[in-house]
């Protein structure tokens, strides 16, 4: 597989991990991932199937494909050309607590490939030990730079007004194929992306949402943070005090129901290969620290030769705190010399 060299965010439109097949494999874009609990209860899957519903209103005419069932255990890939949407606010509110609601579609020019705009969602099915399900949407840079400032934030304050989410995050992603397996062939490339650029977030939302029931994953451009989150960091009034203390950009925006950070006035890539590390999302990671889940589990589940994944997920997540993810692999998946 062969990607090109990133030097700026222009880069990100263009970047591809390219299989030997042609499939495209993952590519970098923006992302946004929010989590909420109680996936079962009918008020939550309402107001998850009206967030769905407001994406689709802005971007449908970008998703090309969309995964439909196949009886209860299989799926299928099939053209968006002539598909109406549902209410999935009222799908999605009378679908059975043991059923689980979820919706996946993509814009890529075929139906294999890793895609730029990008939409999923999951509200898992009743059981005492699943707790919680999540939404994430992804779109290009191009779609950012087209739109006037502050476009993205608004849309991610829009569906966490409508969501409610416990948590979550948006900025600058690595966006991988849907298929496992192809996805699952790029993970040593898409390590050597993260080792270098501490603003890519790298996620797998149905890994990641078990652990996040009671703190953040981590930060990233915007961070999104529930009502018992904000609580726990002292209530609005004092996150609203200490962004505008910093001298590095952060703003906290308060919502019915939580709150969102961001980190400087555009997402940032950082290079760790030239000592960068935006001072934005260094100082977002101080202020949100106390609220970190205890994670415990590995970020990266790849096994190239040599390679640690629990050290490298450790570090991973302490990025804006000094430390450097290390896997001896370059961005474009070749082993450093």
């Amino acid at each position: 597989m062969t990607t090109p060299d990133i030097q700026s965010l222009a880069d990100l439109d263009a970047l591809k991990i390219v299989g030997d097949d042609g499939e495209i494999a993952a590519r970098l874009g923006v992302m946004a991932t929010l989590y909420i609990s109680h996936p079962h209860d009918v008020d939550v899957r309402q107001r998850l199937g009206t967030a769905v519903d407001h994406i689709l209103s802005i971007f449908s005419d970008h998703y090309k494909w969309r995964v439909e069932p196949v009886g209860e255990t299989k799926a299928r890939i099939v053209s968006t050309e002539g598909w109406i949407p549902p209410s999935h606010a009222e799908l999605f509110a009378g679908a059975h607590r043991f059923d689980e609601p979820w919706i996946q579609m993509h814009g890529a020019d075929r139906p294999d490939d890793a895609a730029q705009f990008a939409l999923a969602c999951f509200a898992p099915p009743y059981r005492p030990r699943v707790k919680i399900g999540y939404l994430t949407f992804s779109t290009s840079f191009q779609w950012v730079q087209d739109h006037a400032p502050g476009a993205l934030q608004r849309l991610v304050l829009d569906v966490c007004r409508i969501l409610k989410p416990i948590n979550g995050y948006a900025g600058l992603g690595i966006l991988r194929n849907p298929d496992y397996a192809v996805a699952r062939g790029a993970e040593r490339y898409i390590l050597g992306l993260a080792e270098r650029f501490p603003g890519l977030e790298v996620d797998q939302p149905i890994d990641h949402a078990p652990k996040l029931a009671d703190g953040i994953k981590g930060i990233n451009w915007l961070t999104v943070l529930g009502h018992a989150l904000v609580q726990r960091l002292g209530g609005d009034d004092a996150l609203t005090a200490a962004a505008a203390a910093s001298d590095t950009g952060l703003l906290w925006t308060p919502y019915d129901g939580g709150g969102i950070l961001q980190a400087g006035d555009v997402p940032q890539l950082g290079d760790l290969d030239r000592g960068v590390v935006p001072s934005a999302y260094a100082a977002a990671n101080r202020l949100l620290r106390p609220v970190r889940a205890v994670y415990d589990d590995v970020i990266f589940t790849t096994r190239p030769p040599g390679f640690n994944r629990k050290a490298f997920s450790e570090a991973w997540l302490n990025r804006f705190e000094g430390g450097r993810p290390r896997t001896g692999l370059s961005p474009q998946g070749e082993t450093k010399q």
